[in-house]
């Protein structure tokens, strides 16, 4: 199993469909496609499930740590035929697990995933079985009008395990495919995702008091692998269609356009929740119980947009704006130097010290979190350099500089 889970699933929207790749944990959309006739297909991958899975794990690949650290962007072969150059963004330290429905599930899709590393897990059509394993199963023939297949119906799971050994251009990887047991209409297919699978119950309860009732299930690894991880997929789905961003329209461009702005939206709520945690910046930690809900975001988010004006120049971009080029000089030096404007890039959550935070959760900081002996590190490492530089504390020149921080500081006053 992976540390870093994500879901793959894609998200309907009137005018057109997206296939879109989250984190289990988070609500950051990390690679997505959109749907339509125009795509070119990979050779091997005339499906539309299975190419839109192997556009995404070509994509996220470019995002692991290691792969080719020594160029700053990929260059990933889109399915309409053009290449798109990615930013060589180090956001997962191995290759992740990810989990998707039978719309992108084949062995092709297994074979694609094992070689790169991946790990995979993915629901099958009952009546759909790797290649070569058929023979070896019992299964009765269906009644005329009765379209459900009856093979692999059993108590316990059966377990169909392939292994491929490694090549000079491939990893090795383990294939498997369980079946989903007496319930259900599908079984699981994956890669790299199973250490052990064996028959247990999961108690399930339901309602409250004198109506409240409890059962259980049946449950394999498998199976749980892909229940605890689909979730992902419906919250988002939830959380778009509670957010009510949407209005009748003939234009059927504006759909997606709101679509991808309930998204936006989405993403930011998580992104405050996330700063809010601590884990990020402890200055930022806010208690579970007063953060505000998705509705009071929403809300506070509505009214900073109606009162947003590009004069203040406040936030990045605004300067090329009309709005605030036509202004004269004297106007927007005095915008400038008014305390609204200013206080906004020195302290708070803003872009710059959210990107300051994320990268400095992923590596060592050099942040003064440690005993006196840290500090003792960084007072040996001041040098005096040739030129000055602003304080980093209260703004003065100074020539004293930090080795471990590169920052300078005005230690003697």
């Amino acid at each position: 199993m992976f540390n870093h889970q994500s879901n793959l699933h894609f998200i309907s929207c009137q005018g057109g469909q997206t296939t879109m790749l989250f984190d289990v944990g988070r609500r950051y959309p990390r690679g997505y496609i959109h749907r339509h006739k125009q795509h070119t297909r990979p050779i091997g991958f005339g499906q539309q499930g299975p190419a839109e899975m192997h556009y995404l794990l070509n994509t996220v690949s470019t995002m692991v740590e290691g792969r080719s650290a020594e160029v700053s962007s990929f260059e990933v072969n889109d399915p309409w035929g053009s290449t798109s150059s990615h930013v060589n963004k180090m956001i997962y330290a191995e290759y992740p697990h990810v989990t998707a429905d039978n719309h992108f599930s084949g062995s092709h899709v297994l074979d694609l995933a094992g070689k790169m590393g991946f790990g995979l897990t993915m629901t099958t059509r009952r009546d759909c079985f790797p290649k070569g394993l058929k023979p070896f199963l019992h299964h009765d023939k269906t009644k005329p009008g009765d379209l459900r297949a009856k093979a692999m119906r059993y108590e316990n799971p059966i377990v169909a395990i392939s292994q491929v050994p490694a090549t000079s251009e491939t990893k090795a990887y383990t294939k498997t495919h369980v079946s989903f047991q007496s319930t259900g209409a599908t079984n699981i297919s994956g890669v790299n995702n199973l250490p052990s699978c064996g028959l247990y119950v999961t108690q399930r309860q339901r309602g409250r008091g004198a109506s409240k009732r409890v059962w259980g299930i049946e449950q394999n690894e498998g199976r749980a692998t892909y229940l605890s991880q689909y979730f992902a997929v419906d919250n988002v789905d939830h959380m778009i269609s509670i957010a009510m961003i949407r209005y009748i329209c003939w234009k059927y461009w504006h759909s997606p356009y709101l679509h991808a702005l309930s998204i936006a939206v989405v993403a930011c709520f998580d992104m405050y929740v996330e700063c809010t945690e601590g884990e990020l910046d402890q200055d930022w930690y806010i208690n579970k119980k007063s953060r505000m809900s998705f509705r009071a975001f929403r809300l506070l988010l509505s009214e900073q947009m109606l009162k947003y004006t590009p004069k203040d120049n406040k936030l990045p971009g605004d300067e090329c704006f009309r709005a605030w080029s036509r202004r004269t000089k004297r106007q927007r030096d005095k915008s400038c130097t008014s305390s609204d404007s200013s206080s906004l890039c020195v302290t708070g959550v803003n872009v710059e010290n959210y990107k300051r935070a994320k990268m400095s959760s992923r590596r060592n900081t050099t942040r003064l979190c440690g005993d006196l002996h840290d500090i003792k590190l960084h007072f040996a490492s001041l040098t005096k350099t040739g030129n000055s530089m602003r304080c980093e504390v209260c703004g003065e020149p100074t020539a004293i500089k930090c080795g471990l921080c590169n920052k300078y500081m005005c230690l003697y006053k």
